[in-house]
């Protein structure tokens, strides 16, 4: 008999399938301690890897030991064979390894002629299909069960004996990978990554040469604007490219609004350049097949007529973007014919285009960012689709390549209960019935995640098998390790998921958890109370602690309980931890800062504060009111203009009294300083000057920044005057980094307008589904007026502000159903305030039932 890669044995004789029919099975537990388990000398080191697990895992199961050897031992009766070099062609039977894939295996038990051992093969893929197969054989026939990094379920007692088996299983998606990886494992020893990654079942393959939002890295600015200005964005008219960003510094998440600018992609010389730049790249790594060409992480994308009219023929931005995507990968594909270019289609690029195909060397990672995790992407009880599945299922039909970032946690801060659980097996079966052939989930920090490890054991066996039972895949898992506080932690997650469906909430991946109330954070803490009361062992209370994480924090930033009454609004809030607790008792836990430029306790500040909100709060209300409108203000509530009521069109455009934190609906002065979160600029203020047209507050910060803003409602005006003065009373420059931020509300999708160069122009496309949330800057040279037109309301917002004070104008719109909002933000100039000095913006807001466009 023929052995590829062993010593012929003469132990090895003819098989016998019809031997299997005598027996029940192909071994019994008087058999476990005689097995020898055969890898062959050619095997690949994975192979020769997955035959040592075998054996330490069959010792875990059985207590008996297993002789390892290149060759069979003719004194072990039962052969375990290891890896595809070496099975006999009978056990290879109708199975061409070939055919499994990197990832794929095989699984069959035959027997010797006149003997009573059975035989086993376990191979597949070189890379790591015999390794899975091997971790197959133990789940499937022993029940073991790798949970975590640190825990491995094992079965006490082992089956009395293990049936014939003839299993072969390629799995659909042939990319998985989770951010789990990157950072949830850092508390672990590399042992243990390495090891919980292969248990996942996480591809690392193909590796990727550069990060995702290329387009800077491949074509910096800095390098190439000056010469060739064509390679960049026309905006309003004009060529921008922020010469000084470096996309490779992490801590700079984005240029200044103005500098926010893309590739021109329809340029044939941006696809030339961009090769040229790749080619030595893909020589001096050929070990990375896969090569990003994307767009920058926001908008800004070109309006030359080139793009333009790519655009308008594709019916999406998608098209030009493809167009100097498929342009690089013909480029590339004579000299690299295994390589692929990988683009995104995110948010404003997500719509496929009309008549383009990506190239069959293209690969499409089509992102998630604004899908609804409360409910699955396709309900099959109502037939329900939501938007993101339609553009998805179009992508497939167009696409060889389409891959998948799924973002089944909150990406803002992981703590943040995310209650997602029904959609989640929903999802990767729907992208496995549209031959996506990767995905990406992104998740966090693991153990102080919002049940960061069932999340993570979830995701990681849903995309090896996207059509298994997921709720009884969850189940199983919260019953072994949560043991006898299983109910408590089922309790938790019903809970979640019914306040989020009560509400009705849009669960966002980038939402800060608005949906949570002080009831629901209350019941939470009772229920993990419970959970750590149960009779469990210490390591048991440990994951409770880790999954108490999350409702730990939710107690510091909840929406509060409002009350209005006696001419004052009140807030309420559950109990909670201090913030400095809070921040040492999560990194006992583990927990690790996502960005490496920010520390942990800054990383956590930034989404709490640097205390918690009083428990308690209230501010009185002070009225301004002229015939026309109506404003309610609380200075004791970060200066919040709570209520803005139109008269004369019955519409409330702030709704900050109705629910104070849990939905968009003030006006406050905020301040950004990336990489943090941007966020309300100083926690309260007093009021200097007082009347029912004219309202003067002031608030002082701890780096020597004063704010004082003015806010006037003359009689008769149709407008809300806002004069915003920032004052340096420190001894060294302070950035102008605070901006007038209102949140309007807008119950249908707002038409954004603004009178570039005197012209007034759409500046949001048509919604169509494909994103919730889109945004722009507008510099003040370019316009100093930016309308807001809500067709519901027949109205339109209009901010304003003096060209000489203006640095410019923001404008931002989320149409998620719990946000329905329009910002229309006003910045200073830009330049930093030196010490003594003073930056003036002023502003006006008003309202009119005359649309934009007729002016």
């Amino acid at each position: 008999m023929r052995m590829r890669g062993c010593v012929p044995v003469v132990l090895i004789a003819a098989f016998c399938a019809e031997a299997a029919a005598v027996r029940g099975g192909w071994i019994s537990s008087d058999d476990y301690a005689s097995l020898n388990a055969v890898v062959a000398d050619s095997a690949s080191d994975s192979e020769k890897l997955a035959a040592r697990e075998f054996a330490d895992l069959w010792k875990q199961a059985t207590g008996k030991g297993v002789y390892v050897s290149n060759v069979p031992y003719l004194k072990r009766g039962v052969i375990v064979w290891i890896g595809q070099d070496g099975v006999p062609d009978e056990l290879l039977g109708y199975v061409k390894p070939g055919e499994l894939g990197p990832d794929g295996y095989c699984i069959r038990t035959l027997y010797l002629k006149k003997a009573k051992q059975g035989h086993l093969a376990i191979f597949g893929g070189k890379e790591r299909g015999t390794m899975y197969g091997v971790y197959a054989f133990f789940e499937d026939y022993f029940g073991i069960r790798f949970l975590a990094p640190d825990y491995t379920h094992i079965p006490k007692k082992p089956p009395a004996s293990l049936p014939d088996i003839d299993v072969r299983y390629v799995p659909p998606i042939l990319r998985r990978q989770t951010a789990h990886g990157i950072h949830g494992l850092q508390a672990y020893s590399e042992d243990q990554r390495a090891a919980f990654q292969r248990h996942m079942r996480w591809s690392s393959s193909p590796e990727c040469g550069l990060p995702a939002h290329s387009a800077f890295t491949l074509l910096p600015p800095g390098k190439y604007f000056a010469e060739h200005p064509d390679f960049y964005s026309e905006i309003n008219g004009k060529r921008i490219a922020p010469t000084g960003f470096d996309p490779n510094r992490p801590a700079m998440a984005a240029p200044p609004p103005e500098w926010q600018s893309q590739l021109c992609f329809s340029n044939p010389k941006v696809a030339e350049a961009i090769a040229a730049e790749l080619r030595p790249l893909m020589q001096a790594h050929p070990d990375k097949t896969v090569w990003s060409v994307s767009p920058m992480e926001w908008d800004g994308r070109c309006e030359c007529p080139g793009c333009k009219a790519i655009d308008e023929a594709e019916d999406s931005p998608m098209g030009s973007i493809l167009t100097g995507v498929n342009r690089v990968a013909d480029a590339i594909k004579s000299d690299f014919p295994n390589n692929f270019i990988e683009t995104l289609a995110c948010q404003w690029t997500l719509k496929p285009p009309r008549n383009l195909r990506p190239r069959d060397n293209v690969i499409v990672n089509v992102c998630a960012v604004d899908v609804d995790y409360s409910r699955p992407l396709h309900d099959k009880k109502t037939s329900e689709l939501q938007p993101f599945a339609g553009i998805l299922a179009e992508w497939s039909k167009i696409a060889h390549n389409v891959h998948v970032w799924d973002y089944p946690a909150n990406g803002y801060y992981s703590p943040i209960p995310f209650p997602c659980f029904d959609a989640i097996g929903a999802n990767l079966a729907f992208y496995a019935r549209h031959n996506v052939k990767g995905v990406l989930s992104l998740g966090g920090d693991l153990l102080t995640d919002d049940l960061g490890v069932l999340r993570c054991y979830l995701v990681s066996r849903l995309m090896w098998q996207p059509n298994a039972d997921a709720q009884a895949v969850m189940d199983e898992f919260i019953r072994l390790y949560y043991e006898d506080a299983a109910p408590f932690i089922r309790e938790y997650i019903a809970l979640a998921a019914k306040t989020v469906r009560d509400k009705g909430a849009y669960l966002h991946s980038l939402g800060k958890g608005e949906w949570m109330d002080a009831d629901f954070v209350s019941r939470a803490d009772e229920i993990f109370r419970g959970a750590l009361a149960s009779s469990v062992p210490d390591i048991v209370k440990q994951r409770i602690e880790d999954a108490y994480c999350s409702i730990r924090y939710a107690a510091i930033v909840c929406p509060p309980k409002v009350t209005i009454a006696d001419g004052k609004i009140s807030l309420d809030r559950p109990p909670c931890m201090s913030v400095e607790d809070y921040i040492a008792h999560v990194g006992e836990r583990g927990a690790r800062s996502p960005d490496p430029n920010v520390s942990l306790p800054d990383y956590i500040m930034a989404r709490t504060g640097k205390t918690a909100p009083p428990r308690h709060e209230e501010s009185p209300i002070i009225t301004l009111e002229n015939e026309k409108h109506l404003a309610w203000v609380a200075p004791a509530l970060k200066g919040s203009v709570v209520r803005w009521n139109a008269k004369a069109q019955a519409a409330e455009l702030l709704r900050g009294h109705e629910a104070y934190g849990s939905a968009p609906g003030t006006l406050q002065e905020w301040t950004s300083a990336p990489p943090l979160p941007e966020g309300p600029a100083a926690d309260t203020y007093e009021v200097v000057e007082g009347s029912q047209n004219r309202l003067v507050l002031r608030a002082a910060r701890a780096d020597g920044l004063q704010i004082e803003r003015t806010m006037e409602l003359k009689p008769g005006s149709d407008s809300l005057d806002i004069t915003l003065v920032l004052a340096n009373a420190s001894d060294k420059p302070l950035p102008a980094n605070v901006k007038i931020h209102p949140e309007f509300y807008a119950a249908d999708t707002p038409e954004i307008w603004a009178p570039i160069r005197g012209v007034w122009q759409r500046q949001n496309a048509q919604n169509d589904g494909t994103a919730r949330t889109s945004g722009r800057f507008i510099p003040a040279e370019d316009a100093t007026r930016v309308a807001c037109w809500m067709p519901e309301k027949k109205l339109a917002v209009e901010c304003g502000g003096d060209a000489q004070d203006l640095g410019g104008l923001f404008w931002y719109v989320n149409t998620a159903p719990d946000a329905r909002q329009c910002n229309l933000e006003a910045l200073p100039k830009s330049d930093p305030i030196e010490p003594g000095a003073k930056r003036i913006l002023r502003v006006c807001y008003s309202v009119s039932s005359r649309h934009p466009s007729a002016k």
